[in-house]
């Protein structure tokens, strides 16, 4: 299944292994190709290359077993460092970030560098000849030794900079963009879809509830990607309609219903392997398909910043800030249909949808249930509210904006004791009132 491939394939490139494995095997060939050029030009290189390195060939052994044991202790050093990193940020941020740093590729592209440059020297060290100095691959060994000092300045600098604050929210909220540009289409209609296009509930069949047949999933784990394409040309194929019951984020039981098939009567055992294999789950949730998860790491991230052991409103303030800067991108979006229809606009696929108040919940009930008792925060909640409301087009959006600042007035008046506090709450509500 092409979706079970993509998702595989982004699980290994993401993966802190998988740069290193290929600088260190590009480097290691390298070095065997160094030895034999070498060997095939040593004329030439020694009367051209001489100067560079004066000395025997025992010299030159000595030189680039030096040089190995120097790369080690580099790696050690890297290593620790990274550890060391990797343990604040799961206490600072939270465990489930941690997938934002093994994804740098900076630091995988350093780690792998120093990595290579050893199995080059490896390479060139234990194949080189007795009596004649491998100059063409001490050149290229002396390079590599210059580019890795700067590499070492360099992840000093990003390792120290990756767990700022700023840094990691700012990460979150491009990898949120990146999946927002990526699953849906820009919103090309300003108002809603006329009451003639295809995409509504009158196509399902009545008895769609009843003679439906479950589809239950084989396997436990996080839904991470749905194959829709593969599904609407099975569908199609089989003339029938499958329904998909949960969305890309939910955790998933095996032996429960994963779909439904209308009508039942189909071949049921290859029906069901093609369907289960249509859906990858994982052992935990990605932004493949699930734009939720993104909001969810900003406001785990604001969350643990207004709990009593940290107390760090400030970062909870700029968590909202993000999160409104991403619930604005939403609204320009053309939310996708449940209902997928055919080329002959029959319907086949009915899926499971996000909603822009769905979202909004996701983002803002949390930090208003932990940060209730914070002026700062709750001000920041309300403000980011009314940034919110002129980009929104629907009724139904502008309502559940306005019920969570209705929320948010209601709970700053009974938990918030300071009258002063309480009267400049509610006059951050009374101006969000005004923007409905």
């Amino acid at each position: 299944m092409r979706i079970h491939v993509a998702s595989r394939w982004n699980k290994i490139r993401e993966g802190f292994w998988f740069i290193p494995s290929v600088l260190i095997l590009f480097f290691f060939l390298l070095g065997n190709f160094m030895v034999e050029l070498d060997g095939h030009a040593q004329a030439w290189s020694t009367a051209h290359l001489g100067y560079i390195f004066r000395g025997n060939p025992e010299w030159a052994k000595s030189m680039l077993t030096t040089m190995a044991a120097t790369m080690g202790a580099a790696v050690a050093l890297i290593i620790s460092v990274t550890i060391v990193t990797l343990t604040l940020a799961s206490q600072q941020f939270g465990p489930r970030l941690l997938r934002n740093f093994l994804r740098d590729s900076t630091t995988k592209f350093i780690m792998g560098m120093f990595f290579a440059t050893g199995a080059f020297d490896f390479a060139v060290r234990f194949r080189m000849g007795e009596n004649f100095i491998p100059y063409f691959s001490m050149l290229v060994f002396g390079i590599l030794g210059v580019v890795d000092t700067f590499l070492l300045i360099l992840f000093v600098h990003h390792i120290s900079s990756s767990i700022h604050v700023s840094r990691v929210m700012a990460r979150v909220s491009r990898d949120f963009s990146d999946a927002v540009e990526k699953l849906f289409p820009k919103k090309l209609l300003q108002a809603a879809p006329s009451s003639e296009d295809f995409s509504c509930e009158r196509d399902v069949p009545p008895s769609f509830a009843k003679e439906a047949r479950p589809i239950l999933s084989k396997e436990s784990g996080y839904l991470q990607a749905i194959d829709y394409e593969y599904l609407l040309e099975l569908a199609r194929k089989n003339d029938l309609i499958l329904r998909i019951h949960p969305r890309p984020g939910e955790f998933i039981v095996a032996g429960t219903p994963l779909a439904s098939v209308w009508p039942a009567s189909r071949d049921s055992g290859a029906l069901d392997r093609h369907v289960n294999d249509a859906i990858f789950l994982g052992f935990e949730r990605t932004l493949t398909q699930d734009v939720e998860f993104a909001i969810n790491q900003l406001v785990e991230m604001a969350v643990r910043a207004l709990s009593p052991a940290i107390n760090d409103p400030f970062t909870a303030t700029r968590c909202l800030n993000r999160l409104g800067q991403g619930l604005i991108e939403l609204t320009r979006i053309q939310w996708p249909s449940p209902y997928l229809y055919d080329s002959d606009k029959r319907l086949r696929l009915i899926i499971k949808t996000i909603t822009f108040p769905k979202m909004v919940n996701t983002a803002f009930n949390l930090i208003r249930q932990n940060g209730i008792q914070s002026p700062l925060v709750m001000v920041t909640l309300l403000e980011t509210i009314g940034i919110i409301v002129p980009f929104v087009q629907s009724d139904e959006d502008r309502a559940v904006l306005r019920l969570h600042a209705d929320m948010v007035d209601r709970g700053c008046q009974r938990s918030i004791p300071e009258e002063v506090d309480r009267d400049y709450l509610r006059a951050a509500y009374q101006a969000v009132l005004k923007r409905f």
